[in-house]
């Protein structure tokens, strides 16, 4: 993904980003109050998994997952969120991460989870983990 986003200080400025079919880099507010403890295991399960990857109107579960990004699993949805080819979560960069952009986003075609917006206390959560390095499951010992 193309990025014409530069970090200034803790704000993020978008330059270069047009059009309402784009994502781009967004504003965080770092003093944000996070819906539970923002590690991978409560992402995964308070967030990811039951709102994107598993359930009736899932686009991220099993072989058929959009985008060949598999949310209903732990491991695997760690792996294929970190992963250095992809942008989903640019470790430490929560506003140019697509995870985070997809969250906050006013677009209804990009907007994730489809149809209805995350609560900002969950958004924060979400980012509050990227920005802490997005460590992987307690279990796995699982690190970007």
């Amino acid at each position: 993904m193309l990025r014409s986003c530069f970090a200034v200080s803790v704000l993020v400025v978008s330059l270069g980003c047009s059009g309402p079919d784009q994502l781009e880099c967004v504003e965080l507010d770092p003093s944000c109050a996070p819906l539970y403890a923002p590690t991978w295991d409560n992402v995964f399960a308070n967030t990811l998994r039951p709102k994107c990857g598993t359930g009736g109107g899932a686009c991220h579960e099993g072989v058929g997952a959009r985008g060949g990004l598999r949310l209903d699993e732990s491991e695997v949805a760690y792996q294929r969120l970190t992963a250095a080819n992809k942008d989903y979560v640019i470790v430490g960069d929560a506003s140019c991460s697509e995870l985070i952009q997809r969250v906050y986003t006013s677009s209804s075609s990009l907007r994730m989870p489809a149809g209805s917006s995350l609560p900002e206390s969950e958004r924060c959560a979400l980012a509050q983990w990227v920005l802490a390095g997005a460590p992987g499951p307690v279990d796995a010992g699982v690190a970007p």
